[in-house]
């Protein structure tokens, strides 16, 4: 592990075991600007680049069309219910517009 990093935890969803969280826990204040000066924080950065515009693009989209009660309440149903996220959206459209 890096200097300045206490712990690096990788977690992977339970009912997903495609999606994972990473989560880096630092020593000092300081640490995590040294991380991001790092080749490999470097490389991550611009491999992950275009995806995150196109996801901060997506959340501007649904967010400039209201459409934000509609998904926060599909992604919890979908969850409990076992239903296709886009069923949920479709059943709850007419309802929020």
């Amino acid at each position: 592990m890096e200097p300045g990093i206490a712990r690096f935890d990788v977690v992977q969803q339970l009912d997903d075991p495609t999606r994972f969280i990473l989560v880096e826990v630092y020593r000092t204040p300081d640490d995590p600007a040294r991380h991001k000066e790092t080749a490999h924080y470097q490389k991550w950065r611009d491999t992950v680049e275009d995806m995150a515009i196109a996801s901060l693009f997506g959340g501007l989209a649904l967010a400039n069309a209201k459409l934000g009660a509609v998904h926060g309440f599909a992604s919890t149903m979908g969850a409990m219910f076992s239903i296709p996220h886009g069923v949920v959206c479709a059943c709850l459209l007419p309802h929020v517009m």
